[in-house]
């Protein structure tokens, strides 16, 4: 009985998330039988667009154990948060990241031929949760937070600059696969127009009025001064 309550408790705490779960199992399935990835594989030369599968499943490939495990650690704990906390904006970024990403890459860099990876889809989760949550520390004027995920944004850009410039990742072993900045670039703003539409009209406004007047003091000091 005592090995049963961790066990249930672990599988309670998987089931309150069952898409990110789901998600991150199907990138694993297709590593675990190679013989799968032909019919996700996206082959820009080969591949038809009318062919959906491969469009969109490309995402759930991965070149080594390395660049699985990583987007894998990433995809699983951010679209935890995710759905956890909005799953409608959660699935959302999902269906809108997952074909865009590679269509991007199909457009701007049809040289490199194909495309696998979740790095561009955990960029848009990523993208997600920090300006939902900088939306919410805006409504609830919590500065440290406003702080902290405004902070993590900047971070997320600056990430994509690096690897823009030097053509490299910071974490993933890079010698099996080209990185390519695009798909995190295109992600971020899939994520960030997600949290932007969810939130609304009133939401924007209400940011952008806060912000003003957060501001503004420091405008009313520096006349002072002058």
């Amino acid at each position: 009985m005592k090995i049963m309550k961790p066990l249930k408790s672990t599988w309670d705490h998987l089931c309150e998330t069952p898409i990110a779960l789901s998600l991150s199992l199907l990138a694993i399935v297709p590593f675990v039988f190679p013989g799968l990835e032909s019919f996700l594989e996206f082959q820009f030369a080969d591949s038809s667009l009318s062919n959906a599968q491969v469009v969109v499943g490309c995402n759930w490939l991965h070149w080594s154990a390395s660049h699985l495990f990583w987007d894998l650690l990433m995809f699983y704990v951010v679209g935890r948060l995710c759905e956890l906390s909005d799953r409608k904006a959660f699935i959302s970024v999902i269906l809108l990241s997952a074909p865009l990403i590679p269509l991007a890459i199909l457009i701007a860099c049809p040289q490199l031929g194909s495309y696998r990876g979740l790095s561009g889809i955990d960029t848009a989760l990523f993208a997600l949760l920090g300006t939902s949550r900088l939306q919410e520390s805006i409504r609830k004027q919590n500065y440290i937070g406003f702080l902290v995920y405004g902070l993590l944004l900047v971070a997320m850009f600056l990430k994509i600059l690096y690897e823009t410039i030097t053509g490299d990742v910071l974490f993933a072993d890079k010698s099996t696969f080209t990185p390519v900045a695009l798909a995190h670039l295109t992600g971020s703003l899939v994520g960030i127009g997600v949290a932007l539409t969810t939130a609304g009209f009133g939401s924007i406004v209400e940011t952008t009025v806060w912000l003003k007047t957060l501001c503004t003091p420091r405008m009313r000091c520096r006349n002072r001064a002058a």
